[in-house]
């Protein structure tokens, strides 16, 4: 009837507009409130208003236009359309605006006109004011928001401060940086904050009026909570879920203001559980084992949320053991039980056991169970041990539908019971023969204390040959035997015996002596390296029992440490290690081939894990002649050399003096890569020269300790004859001619006579001395010749000449020997000095201390001229200038010339 009513009514208004002109009539919102309210951290008007009933009769479509001013109802800031359809239930209807600014800051205006199905607007309802503190009586500057702003990151907040009345508002600052002012109202100012990055700390907002200044404010920027990251739940006892998630901003974020609250939902259930900060629980339902769980994160700029759709029974965490012990020992097995504190009766349990020995062995093994109620005792016998050995033990469980181990528990000790040895001893021998037969050395090990079982208390030996048997007491604490037996075949046997019983026998057989044959074998060099030999040998068509390699570990040392390692028949190379390798020692490997009849030395082999240079000198003697050297050295090579020594070096050099001056080589160097030859001959030396010489052996690691000497080679044999023959020829000759010419010399100085004054071209006489010279040379007291310190003999060969050189003679002398001529005269006189090399010699007479003047009486044709001097020594002419000297016959050499 209503409806009936309106639409009547709305039709007679459409008519009688559409006939008179007349507005149609609408429907002006009557606005009844206007509310703020804080929604999700932000300022937001809640507008309340309501219509005419006779529109809610109707439940017709209707528009309404809602605007906002701010300050004056002329300053629109806002406009928005909200539709909806009235319904008699909903007849106050609901808006709400979130404001950019604190609506504390200044008033708002809201105003609302309705539209009926879109035909035409209605009036205005009249302003409805929201006041601000703007308007108010407040005399001391405001500044909002108050206390502490929390903003989503990125975003902008503004801050407005309204001053007091009758003053305004001079400055806004962040952390004391000046912000641009928005002016808002004529009281009120605003700033605009933005920032980029989450911190932990606030900012603080100050503002300062002209007359007061306002509380600051805070302001934190943050994200978003993030989705919880990896959300797992699960269950220990069956009784309570715990859930557990992971975020990354809560482990940025210490500011209580400023955290994300969880909360924990199951299905379509509010909140069940209790929240801490990254796990959630809840009660398991009786009955209930697939669950529907959301966990919610909520801070004061937004939400996230996480899903997980589980099945408890798949996600158990078994509680940890207790009372975890063993019950019974063996030798190879262990009984152990445990329990765990919670009702797993609906589920079946998988346990592993970790047992360990001291060497570090691990065994795991896994054990199947129903699942029991709390006091539930879980029960397991472990086996496959060694007997007599040190074990740990530890247990963990998980569910049938694994989805974590829960701790192992924590691990015990126990040691397992002897048995009987398994195996027998693996038995060796050494042999050396002796003038009786042979000596035995007869070894015996165990690879590790497992092969035993248990602590042997000894051994018991015996050796059989040709049929009989030999008992040897009893070997306790020791793995070595020493004795004597002949060169027959012998079977040796040996038995470990301890609290459990015997091992199985081992057997040696040992063949009947061959004699020296196995010492002509000869070893074969190998290369080693850090981590030991690579032995190999050629294959033996009639090997029964396998291979055998045998070598000392300790070389060099007193006692060699003897190991040995067997190898079946189809082997033919073998790696040997050891820790006590070490290099610069040589080792031997012996290869044993074994037979029916034994074990018989097959191979050798010898070589180093790494070489060394030798540390021994050679021992070097030398053969020296004119032009080379033959050196000669000795070097012992045994097995304690730190390598294979693979030949020498030997240089000679010239001794420095000798080599500067020298155009021949200075240095020779020689390297034999042939370590049997100990002997090299040098040549091309040079005769009485010295060298050094040096020789040195090497090995793959390089050259050894130097052996250095110095030789003298001979001088040439050759040359020196010849140089004989050069010089002392000529002297031989001559001296037969000196004693040929002494034997004939009367002859040979008439001879000389004869020739010469037989001259054809010039008529030369020897030279006749005056009977009474030497009288004379005394009465005038001549110089004697060594008074002379230089004599000098002129030969006068014109009369011209003489008066040039001598001084006038007496006009009695001149008188007397005026008829005639002296073509020849020889004079001798003292010089006080020789003249200097190129100095033209002095001649003047005036500084001659004396002469004599000889006449060759031979030239003279009248004796009796100079018979007066003869006669009378006393009157002889000699000249005043020059002091008279004595000549001897020997000393006085003569030229005679021709007048």
């Amino acid at each position: 009837m209503s409806l009936f009513l309106l639409l009547t009514f709305l039709l007679l208004e459409l008519d009688n507009g559409g006939c008179n002109n007349e507005v149609t009539p609408t429907f002006t919102p009557h606005i009844i409130a206007i509310m703020k309210m804080l929604v999700d951290n932000e300022e937001h008007l809640i507008v309340n208003w309501s219509v005419s009933d006779v529109v809610y009769k109707a439940e017709v479509n209707i528009t309404f236009q809602i605007q906002v001013s701010r300050t004056e109802d002329t300053n629109i800031i806002h406009t928005s359309n909200y539709t909806t359809v009235l319904t008699k239930n909903n007849t106050v209807l609901t808006w709400n605006w979130e404001s950019e600014i604190p609506l504390e800051c200044t008033s708002h205006f809201i105003r609302i006109r309705s539209n009926l199905n879109d035909t035409r607007w209605s009036d205005w309802s009249p302003w409805k004011a929201n006041s601000g503190i703007d308007t108010s009586n407040a005399t001391k500057a405001i500044l909002f928001p108050k206390g502490k702003k929390i903003a989503r990151n990125g975003s902008a907040v503004y801050f407005c401060c309204v001053a007091g009345k009758d003053e305004r508002v001079t400055r806004m600052s962040v952390h004391n940086k000046n912000y641009f002012l928005i002016q808002i109202s004529q009281r009120t100012q605003a700033i605009k904050v933005e920032y980029d990055l989450p911190v932990s700390y606030g900012n603080d907002i100050d503002c300062i009026a002209t007359k007061t200044k306002a509380d600051p404010s805070i302001l934190f920027f943050i994200n978003p909570p993030d989705v919880p990251n990896n959300l797992t739940c699960e269950t220990r006892d069956m009784k309570e879920v715990v859930c557990t998630w992971r975020t990354w901003q809560e482990a940025m974020n210490s500011n209580p203001d400023t955290e994300t609250i969880y909360s924990l939902h199951e299905g379509l259930l509010q909140k069940v559980g209790k929240c801490q900060k990254e796990s959630c629980s809840f009660k398991v339902t009786p009955g209930q084992n697939v669950y529907n769980i959301t966990v919610k994160a909520k801070n004061k700029v937004g939400k996230a949320a996480a899903h997980l759709n589980m099945d408890i029974t798949h996600r158990v965490y078994p509680v940890d053991l207790s009372e975890v012990s063993k019950n019974g020992v063996g030798p190879r097995t262990v009984n152990l039980s445990w329990f765990l504190k919670a009702n797993y009766s609906s589920l079946g349990i998988v346990c592993q056991t970790n047992i360990t020995t001291d060497n570090g062995n691990q065994k795991l093994q896994n054990h199947s169970f129903e699942g029991g109620l709390d006091n539930h005792s879980y029960t397991v016998t472990v086996d496959g041990l060694h007997p007599y050995t040190n074990y740990a033990v530890s247990i963990h469980c998980a569910s049938e539908h694994f989805w974590k181990w829960n701790g192992w528990s924590k691990a015990f000790s126990f040691i397992t019971e002897q048995d009987a040895p398994s195996v027998g001893p693996d038995v060796w021998r050494q042999i050396k023969q002796s003038p009786q037969g042979r000596n035995v050395t007869l070894y015996w090990k165990y690879s590790n204390n497992s092969e035993t079982n248990g602590p042997v208390l000894f051994y018991n030996i015996t050796r059989t040959s040709q049929g009989r048997s030999t008992q040897v007491v009893p070997v306790v604490g020791v793995n070595w035997k020493e004795f004597s037996i002949d060169h027959n075949a012998h079977t040796i046997t040996v038995r470990a015996v301890n609290s459990a019983g015997g091992s199985p026998t081992s057997i040696l057989n040992i063949p009947a002596d061959i004699g020296m044959a196995e010492e002509n074998i000869e070893a074969k060099q190998i290369n080693g390296n850090a981590e030991g030999f690579i032995i190999t040998w050629q294959q033996d068509l009639e090997v029964t029992c396998g291979y055998t390699v045998e070598w000392c570990d300790q070389v060099g040392a007193k006692t060699c440490d003897l190991q040995w390692k067997k190898f079946p028949s189809h082997t033919n190379s073998a790696f040997i290690t050891s820790a006590t390798f070490t290099a610069g020692k040589r080792y031997t490997f012996n290869v044993y081939v074994c037979k029916s009849d034994g074990d018989n030395l097959f191979e050798k082999k010898v070589g180093y894990t790494q070489e060394l240079a030798p540390s021994e000198m050679p021992r070097v003697t030398t053969q020296e002649n004119s032009f080379s050297v033959t050196l000669e050295w000795t070097f012992d090579d045994h097995e304690m050399l730190p390598g294979f020594i693979k030949g020498y070096y030997v240089y000679i050099t010239k001794k420095n003096k000798e080599a500067a001056h020298s155009t021949e080589p200075n240095y020779f160097e020689f390297m034999i890569d042939n370590p049997s030859k100990k002997k090299l001959t040098v040549p091309n030396l040079q005769p009485s020269t010295d060298y050094n010489i040096t020789v040195a052996a090497f090995t793959a690691a390089g050259r050894g300790r130097e052996t250095f000497l110095t030789v003298r080679t001979h001088s040439d044999s050759g040359l020196l004859f010849k140089l004989g023959m050069v010089f002392l020829v000529p002297v031989l000759v001559a001296l037969i001619v000196i004693m040929c010419a002494w034997q004939y010399r009367r002859k040979l100085k008439k001879l000389g006579l004869l020739i010469c004054s037989s001259s054809t071209s010039e008529n030369i006489r020897a030279l006749q001395w005056d009977s009474s010279i030497f009288e004379t040379s005394k009465t005038v007291q001549s110089t004697e010749p060594e008074d002379c310190t230089y004599c000098k003999i002129e030969i006068v060969e014109s009369k011209k000449e003489k008066e040039e050189l001598l001084p006038t003679p007496s006009s009695e002398f001149e008188s007397e020997n005026e008829e005639f001529t002296v073509s020849h005269t020889a004079w001798t006189y003292c010089l006080n000095k020789p003249p200097a090399p190129g100095e033209k010699e002095n001649t003047d007479f005036k500084d001659l201390k004396g002469s004599v003047e000889f006449a060759n009486l031979s030239y003279f044709p009248d004796q009796n001229l100079l018979g007066s001097q003869e006669s009378d020594p006393q009157h002889a002419s000699i000249p005043t200038n020059l002091s008279p000297i004595k000549m001897a016959i020997a000393t006085l050499d003569y030229v005679s010339h021709t007048s």
